[in-house]
């Protein structure tokens, strides 16, 4: 569902996604970049050697690229502090694997594009803001069709689009 909402905030996006295997996933997604100057992709596939990431939103603008991986763990920015730091200034545990997640698309994308400025976020919900939206969750639809056990869609891809 939060990926769902993130997704709005680029209409007009790619979605490579990866039904037709990781290389094939890597080829479209390299060919897009190739080709555009300036493109988001949704779950964009980058391959470097034995290595392999996924990208929630790649977006490219020229030869600066945002990497943004979104997940639904919240955090409350009301207190000032930064909330993936402890008080010793050391990351937080429960942060790491986050963290360490962005720095290895990072690193597989500075393999792939070395002369590029890259600038790697994490997506994540503020738990101490509120919106003038009403009932956002229930805005959304599930489509059965992706629901199917063994289903190797992804399961952003269960939640199509928001109701007008």
């Amino acid at each position: 569902m939060v990926e769902a909402i993130a997704r709005l905030c680029y209409p007009g996006a790619v979605e490579v996604g990866f039904d037709a295997g990781p290389e094939a996933s890597a080829e479209e997604t390299m060919a897009l970049i190739r080709t555009y100057d300036a493109i988001t992709l949704f779950e964009a596939t980058l391959i470097f050697e034995r290595r392999l990431a996924r990208v929630d939103i790649l977006k490219e603008d020229g030869n600066k690229f945002e990497l943004i991986e979104v997940k639904s763990k919240s955090v409350d920015t009301s207190t000032g502090l930064n909330p993936l730091h402890g008080v010793h200034g050391r990351i937080l545990a429960p942060w790491e694997r986050y963290l360490e997640d962005v720095g290895f698309q990072y690193a597989v994308l500075r393999r792939l594009i070395p002369a590029a400025t890259i600038v790697p976020y994490l997506c994540l919900v503020d738990k101490s803001k509120s919106t003038t939206i009403e009932s956002t969750f229930s805005k959304f639809e599930l489509d059965e069709s992706d629901l199917e056990p063994n289903s190797r869609k992804s399961n952003s891809k269960g939640l199509r689009s928001l109701r007008p």
